[in-house]
């Protein structure tokens, strides 16, 4: 149903098909600090998972401790949550954090929105890199936190892409 889909379904088979490949400047910074967060919401997943799995991909999961905080409103929102499940269960130094600002009654997890957990989240912001992505407003305000605590923009280790103001 998005913007390209009946263009798509009526390519023939064997009909030229130009592509540019991703552009952006969203990806791992390297040398990795000990310490990495990664929050997002929504679809802000997506991006962040992929830096999960190259971390999990190159035995990297291994020697630092990652941490991803997903914030959605309802549990309907939530996706991919069996793989993420399982690498919490699996890396010892993986730790995921989903948390809803408008739970059901049935929700056992985080409540809240997910810059409410990260705000009683002891961050040791010396030796941490934070990634960000998705809703513009939750961004904005994790960088605020961010740089109260000390960590600023300027020295690289808060990246982050917004989807939306």
């Amino acid at each position: 149903g998005g913007r390209c889909t009946s263009w798509l379904k009526d390519l023939h088979l064997g009909a030229p098909l130009s592509l540019v490949g991703p552009l952006g400047s969203f990806f791992l910074r390297r040398p990795l600090h000990p310490t990495l967060h990664f929050v997002c919401t929504g679809t802000g997943l997506v991006p962040l998972r992929s830096m999960v799995k190259e971390l999990i991909a190159s035995g990297e999961i291994h020697h630092h401790d990652v941490t991803l905080h997903f914030g959605a409103r309802h549990e309907r929102d939530l996706f991919g949550m069996a793989e993420l499940e399982r690498w919490d269960r699996q890396f010892e130094r993986f730790h995921f954090r989903p948390s809803l600002s408008q739970p059901g009654e049935a929700w056992t997890g985080a409540r809240g929105r997910v810059t409410d957990q990260l705000q009683n989240t002891e961050l040791p912001v010396d030796d941490m890199q934070i990634y960000l992505c998705g809703n513009g407003a939750m961004i904005d305000e994790v960088v605020a936190m961010m740089e109260a605590r000390g960590l600023h923009r300027r020295t690289r280790r808060v990246v982050l892409e917004k989807y939306f103001q």
